[in-house]
């Protein structure tokens, strides 16, 4: 505590994010009348710089004597028992984080980054420190995804999860389905600030896997390596790939999914095809859902918005006053789930059923070439659809072409692979598109 008895709370970063929480603060503690102002006290703001141009455009300005370019200030400060880590990217955040719950001081983070490669290390470090590690805004932005899993489903087996939780993503694949091709969708998300000027993290989905990794923790107490989620990003969709899904009554979302089975977990990251009257294909623009589906409760399904200041805020300040409120009553933070590294089923066991795309020569002859490669990699053909697309900018330059989809029965992921291999070396086949997974 404070020398006024307050509890004193330190932050590491002041950008968007930081600049909005601690402007929060103090408007809370104006419309309560001064009753959070009583109980806390900010000790220090850690910044990369003195200058104060981007806090101002945030809308708060920080008190100059708050601000220190020194994290030294915050780690030794005896009057500091929670520090906000807002900083993002790996390094420093890790390290700063780590010794902050060393030194036994709380930490609230919205680092998904952190936490998916280093979230074993740093629940151990809060169990021997017995503080807090919160962490709800790394998932799902104001949904509150992270305690549903830590609380309100402790007591359930999940056996699946699939959710979307890339905003960019969903916003791009939803400006798509309206029939704006990717680049243009892209450059929208962009102006719109939903997309950085490097999208890489969101596009190839590097930014869900992440997150699928702290799913994973905190459903199956897992420790999963991140390179080893089965993920692919949008980047090579095109708008026949969303056209030809929609007549067949789908859309295309970035889906994490997630499931236990027989002592093994799958997880994945993929352009799926969902049905359009599911309540995870009528989630549009930059909005997050996560689907749970537990032996006890059944499926439950949350949604709201995944990114943005106003929603890391939310759930960033909801973690803080759960360890304000536990500080006040000398509650002891309950203990994290300590992740171990489990048996993950190798990705070319994962089974469901798939969509192909494929541009045929336009004879006949050809549907049951492509149906024999098929049934040899064991696979069943559930639906097929069949264009005839001479003269299309989708065509190739054989002068009579046919573009096919197809959809299969459930089947694994390796035999779809393998399949797609030895379509490849048929003469008939022309081009494959887009290999997609389809949500059951």
């Amino acid at each position: 505590m404070t020398a006024d008895n307050k509890i004193g709370i330190s932050f590491f970063g002041a950008g968007n994010i930081g600049s909005t929480v601690l402007k929060r603060l103090a408007e809370m503690s104006d419309e309560q009348g001064g009753a959070l102002r009583d109980v806390v006290s900010v000790r220090h703001v850690l910044v990369r710089d003195l200058d104060r141009s981007e806090r101002e455009e945030a809308g708060f300005f920080v008190e100059p004597d708050l601000l220190t370019t020194d994290v030294a200030d915050i780690l030794k400060d005896g009057n500091t028992q929670i520090v906000v880590e807002l900083m993002g990217g790996e390094q420093p955040a890790y390290e700063y984080i780590s010794e902050a719950l060393k030194a036994g001081k709380h930490v609230v983070t919205a680092n998904k980054a952190v936490l998916a490669k280093f979230g074993d290390q740093l629940f151990s470090a809060a169990a021997r420190s017995e503080v807090h590690l919160q962490f709800e805004a790394s998932v799902g932005g104001g949904i509150p995804v992270i305690s549903a899993l830590r609380r309100d489903l402790a007591a359930n087996e999940i056996s699946s999860i699939e959710a979307i939780i890339n905003g960019t993503t969903n916003f791009i694949l939803t400006k798509m389905g309206a029939g704006d091709d990717y680049e243009t969708a892209l450059t929208e998300a962009g102006r719109l600030g939903y997309a950085e000027p490097d999208p890489s993290a969101d596009v190839d989905g590097h930014d869900a896997v992440a997150k699928s990794v702290i799913l994973a923790m905190l459903a199956y107490g897992a420790m999963i390596n991140p390179e080893s989620v089965v993920s692919e990003g949008i980047r090579n969709l095109v708008s026949a790939d969303v056209s030809a899904a929609s007549e067949l009554g789908y859309v295309i979302k970035l889906i994490a999914r997630l499931q236990s089975e027989n002592g093994e977990i799958s997880v994945s990251v993929l352009p799926t095809l969902v049905g359009k009257d599911t309540q995870l294909g009528n989630v549009s623009g930059v909005t997050n859902a996560v689907e749970f589906t537990g032996d006890l409760v059944g499926k439950l399904f949350y949604e709201g918005p995944g990114a943005g200041r106003e929603a890391t805020t939310s759930a960033v300040i909801a973690d803080l006053l759960e360890v304000i409120n536990d500080q006040l009553r000398g509650i002891q933070p309950a203990p994290l789930i300590q992740p171990h590294p489990v048996q993950v089923k190798p990705s070319e066991q994962i089974e469901s059923g798939f969509f192909l795309r494929l541009i045929v020569e336009n004879r006949p002859g050809v549907l049951a070439e492509i149906s024999r490669i098929l049934a040899q990699a064991s696979i069943s053909i559930s639906s097929v659809v069949q264009k005839d697309i001479t003269g299309q900018e989708t065509a190739s330059s054989v002068p009579d072409s046919a573009e096919l989809i197809l959809t299969t029965h459930s089947s694994q992921r390796g035999s779809v692979l393998e399949a797609v291999e030895l379509l490849g070396e048929s003469k008939s086949v022309l081009q494959i598109g887009s290999v997609l997974p389809m949500s059951r």
